[in-house]
């Protein structure tokens, strides 16, 4: 059964589903009561849903901007604790208490204040200070944690996502955030056309029949974006620390280009596999060759 289009026909607690194939051919016509609503849609493949413009439409239209809702919460948050963080070092710089880099390592760090395991001379307007800093980028190092475990709980509960963490360097920040930003892949024609989209390809600044690529566009979605990249600069540090696991094409564009280039290639290359197994609905395979180069 291939659902391809569906009328819904909302309500206040029963709603009516009628549903139809690619030919027309009446696949599901049932009732639905509200608390079914969301696991009913969860379940089927991306479709063309039609619903009446009300005043309820938009609740349930929004249901999945929800998950997009954490992860801007989450980045708000990130880049919170980031500048708490700096600040503690700034600080503690100009009475010359040097902290060591690493997020863990401040985090450490902040927590001996906290607990008056850390000596450290400053005025008393300046302990008061410190410690306000430390207390607060600890608190939204637990807010973050939290909402790490509600996108995990959700890439569990989501099939899309659950395909998407497949890949290397995505995870399931990065899973959830393309399953819920993305919804019609179809949208796209090529896995070029949505790294594009991404804002992960070159400029072009042709002339004379000379091809000549700049940096890459940066349009698109900035958040979707940084995910890949930071998803790669992670794959490249892991890659370093055991480099006999690194793949062959991996190790010659790192050995060519550096490595800020060749994570933001990687990306590239990320990005076109997601569009691929959201197109597809498949799930990453080790050693895939597109059936053209086959």
């Amino acid at each position: 059964m291939e659902i391809t289009t569906i009328g819904l026909d909302l309500a206040k607690n029963v709603f009516q589903v009628h549903g139809v194939d690619a030919t027309g051919k009446v696949v599901v016509r049932k009732a639905l009561r509200r608390v079914q609503m969301i696991s009913f849609f969860t379940k089927l493949a991306p479709c063309l849903i039609g619903m009446e413009a009300c005043g309820t439409s938009h609740h349930w239209a929004r249901e999945q901007q929800a998950a997009l809702f954490l992860h801007r919460t989450r980045s708000l948050l990130v880049k919170q604790r980031t500048q708490l963080i700096n600040m503690m070092r700034g600080q503690l710089a100009e009475f010359g208490v040097d902290i060591p880099k690493g997020l863990e390592r401040a985090l450490t760090m902040a927590r001996q204040i906290i607990d008056g395991e850390a000596a450290i001379d400053l005025p008393s307007y300046g302990v008061k200070m410190l410690a306000i800093l430390c207390r607060q980028a600890l608190a939204t190092h637990v807010q973050i944690r939290e909402i790490d475990r509600e996108l995990q709980k959700l890439e569990r509960s989501n099939e899309m996502a659950r395909r998407l963490a497949t890949i290397p360097g995505i995870g399931p920040i990065g899973a959830t955030a393309f399953a819920a930003a993305v919804t019609d892949p179809a949208q796209f024609r090529s896995g070029r056309q949505f790294a594009a989209w991404l804002g992960l390809t070159p400029l072009q600044n042709s002339s004379g029949g000379k091809e000549r690529h700049g940096r890459i566009s940066k349009m698109g979605d900035q958040y979707l974006r940084r995910l890949l990249v930071i998803g790669a600069t992670a794959m490249v540090r892991q890659f370093k620390m055991r480099p006999e696991k690194t793949p062959p094409q991996v190790a010659a564009l790192l050995a060519r280009k550096p490595v800020r280039v060749a994570t933001v290639a990687m990306a590239n290359k990320m990005a076109r596999i997601v569009w691929a197994l959201m197109a597809r609905g498949e799930t990453y395979r080790v050693g895939h060759m597109p059936a053209l180069a086959a």
